[in-house]
């Protein structure tokens, strides 16, 4: 018994060791504690001390107020910084603690988009939505996608939430609760445009996704139909719009006026929708993955893994033996086409059935006169080619309801010019045009300017003319019958040829050209003009009745005091971009007194515009000012736009003492470690 006890008080040798050890190691920690210690108090001796404490979870008050009271000091403020609510509330004794959290920030935006202020639902409104944020916390992604949700449908039940927030995992994985979060929002809604997003599975990865030739396919391959063409592409930008604002869509290019021109796929939501496409047999299985998006869904075509899409132009009958399912060819950034032109022709006379048509971003340099065979064709996109000026002259399709053309370069300067096909002779007999944008005026009298008036469908009109009396006055005539109908206009106005441009032109009366156009667009909403005119300044013409006008794009061309006032007058103007602008006032840009009230974008890029000035009372709401050129000199009275939010300058550009003191003047700034910015 005496030995078992004594073996139990004393351990072993080698344990007995290690107990001293760690005694002395133990001890050597508490000197060297109490060694910092009396150097911190007689550093801090008679100082007033900020301390600030972060994530302090781990924390007592009780024990954290002794320890500093030990260090000495004469005052002491003490800032703890700590994620949960609960430890904040501990350590404030009473007090409201202080909430510098995106969190509560995206809480508040919660409770104002559902209209919960002082009612019964309250208390449970903010305690499920901070549950619910709190659970995502991890992925800013996932936030932002609920506060989307709620912003879409704001009248959400308490069952929804419980739904939601007892799927979601505090600080689970980003995949685990972005799937459920996109799963909240792709549930609710309707049947079509759930088809409309899972019909995005086609596309490749974090490709970037032009607006126009989305909605132009789910029309096409009939995702969306109604009683005609002109409702269903409505439905179908509409559609648009629910997905974009349910974050389900990321804008990518966003224009003036807060259009978005293009989307990309976030990597969870591009991740859901194809494991859903697989679901619910929207992509043909027996199609390469890296073939879909060329075709229609579901169109029977039958290629291998190893093949490319050239293998189908060259002979489409042995991909498919039922062509005219083939609804879709979508060629976008196909190349080696220049040298293949049969290819074309093969696909025009094998898939006559073809409504939708893309060639955007090839070599393509012409079309094939077999092209007129394809005459159920809805959407002809050849933008962004080298197509031969006269390649669409002879062009003749019925049923085509959008022509899309029109090539960038590089013009003198800094400035871009575009190249772009002649419009179609018999424009006048395609009845059924909703879109022309943009071709080039034929010849000097260019009758068919005039003749476009007959086409009261068309809602889009992209034409480049020359500075000629004869152009001018046919396009305004024109313009002048499509008064009912037309709701976008781009204008390039380029100088004669060098032989004509000889002859000083006869100039008319002031008013003489306008009044060819006696009706200006009433439901115009989006207006482009580039390059000038000797006979007559367009901008006002066009401002003066065009009460709708959102988005105007100027270029290349001039602007005095009329056109400044045309343009301040606009009840609607949203954005306003000035590209290579030459001004009346030297370069000096001046938002003068009461105009532009709802102006939100503001955009000037190249030119000479270095100083721009806003007086009170102008642009109340001016979000953003984008202002792309390296010699700026001055900017005044921004202290006047209350609504401003962001401001864009060129790379590298070194601003002025003046700009920047201006901008760190700004009730919205904000300094941030050196950085300044607007929020």
């Amino acid at each position: 018994m005496g030995e078992s006890g004594q073996d139990q008080l004393f351990p072993g040798e080698e344990d007995c060791r290690e107990m001293i050890e760690h005694v002395l190691e133990r001890i050597k920690e508490h000197l060297l504690i109490q060694e910092t210690v009396g150097r911190v108090r007689e550093h801090l001796q008679g100082t007033r001390t900020l301390v600030v404490l972060h994530n302090a979870s781990g924390y007592k008050w009780d024990e954290t107020a002794k320890a500093l009271r030990d260090l000495g000091c004469s005052s002491m403020a003490v800032v703890v910084t700590t994620k949960y609510m609960q430890r904040a509330n501990e350590f404030c004794y009473g007090t409201e603690p202080i909430i510098y959290s995106s969190i509560e920030y995206y809480r508040e935006t919660a409770l104002q988009l559902t209209n919960r202020h002082v009612n019964d639902d309250e208390k449970y409104s903010a305690e499920i939505y901070h549950e619910i944020l709190e659970k995502c916390r991890v992925d800013e992604f996932c936030i932002k996608m609920f506060i989307h949700a709620l912003f879409a449908n704001p009248m959400r039940s308490r069952e929804e939430l419980d739904k939601l927030s007892n799927s979601l995992v505090f600080e689970g994985s980003v995949e685990t609760n972005g799937y459920k979060m996109i799963k909240f929002s792709y549930n609710d809604l309707p049947r079509e445009y759930k088809t409309c997003l899972l019909y995005l599975a086609i596309f490749h990865k974090d490709e970037k996704i032009n607006r126009t030739r989305l909605i132009g396919r789910w029309v096409a391959e009939g995702l969306i139909t109604r009683q005609d063409w002109p409702s269903s592409v409505s439905q179908a930008e509409h559609c648009f719009e629910v997905l974009a604002d349910l974050w389900l869509l990321c804008p990518c290019d966003v224009g003036t006026a807060g259009k978005v021109k293009s989307i990309t796929l976030h990597p969870l939501v591009y991740n859901f929708i194809t494991k859903m496409a697989r679901k619910e047999h929207i992509l043909d299985t027996r199609l390469s993955w890296h073939l879909a998006r060329h075709f229609s869904v579901l169109s029977n075509i039958r290629l291998r893994p190893s093949d490319s899409i050239f293998n189908f132009l060259k002979q489409p009958s042995r991909a498919s033996s039922q062509l005219n399912l083939v609804k879709v060819l979508d060629l976008e950034g196909c190349a080696s086409l220049r040298d293949n032109q049969r290819w074309l022709r093969n696909v025009c006379t094998s898939l006559i059935l073809l409504k939708y048509l893309s060639l955007r971003n090839t070599d393509v340099t012409q079309l094939p006169k077999e092209i007129n065979m394809l005459q159920q064709l809805e959407v002809l996109d050849i933008r962004h080619t080298p197509m031969n000026a006269c390649a669409t002259k002879l062009l003749m399709l019925l049923k085509l309801k959008r022509l899309l053309a029109g090539h960038t370069g590089t013009g003198g300067g800094d400035a871009s010019t575009l190249s772009t096909v002649q419009m179609p002779h018999k424009v006048r007999k395609m009845m059924d045009l909703e879109v022309l944008s943009h071709v080039q005026a034929s010849k000097h009298h260019a009758t068919e300017l005039r003749e476009i008036g007959q086409l009261w469908q068309l809602r889009v009109l992209g034409v480049i003319i020359y500075d000629w009396k004869a152009q001018l006055e046919n396009l305004l005539q024109g313009i002048s019958d499509l008064n009912e109908c037309l709701r976008s206009l781009s204008i390039e106005i380029k100088p004669p040829p060098s032989r004509q441009a000889a002859t000083p032109p006869d100039v008319p009366a002031a008013g003489a050209i306008s009044a060819h156009c006696k009706n200006t667009p009433k439901l115009l909403e989006c207006l482009s003009i580039s390059g000038v005119t000797v006979y007559e300044h367009l901008l006002p013409l066009f401002a003066r009745g065009c009460r709708k006008l959102a988005e105007v794009t100027l270029h290349n061309t001039s602007l005095d005091h009329n056109d400044m006032e045309s343009l301040a007058d606009l009840p609607n103007l949203r954005g306003l971009r000035l590209q290579h602008v030459n001004l009346h006032t030297e370069g000096k840009l001046i938002i003068q007194t009461n105009g532009f009230q709802n102006l939100k974008y503001l955009v000037v890029e190249g030119g000479g515009i270095t100083d721009i000035n806003f007086e009170l009372g102008e642009a109340p709401k001016l979000e953003n000012i984008t202002w792309l050129i390296d010699g700026i000199v001055s900017l005044s009275g921004i202290n006047n736009l209350p609504k401003l939010k962001e401001m864009v300058f060129n790379d590298g550009v070194r601003l002025p003492d003046q700009v920047i003191q201006a901008i760190e003047a700004h009730p919205n700034f904000i300094d941030t470690n050196g950085i300044w910015e607007l929020c």
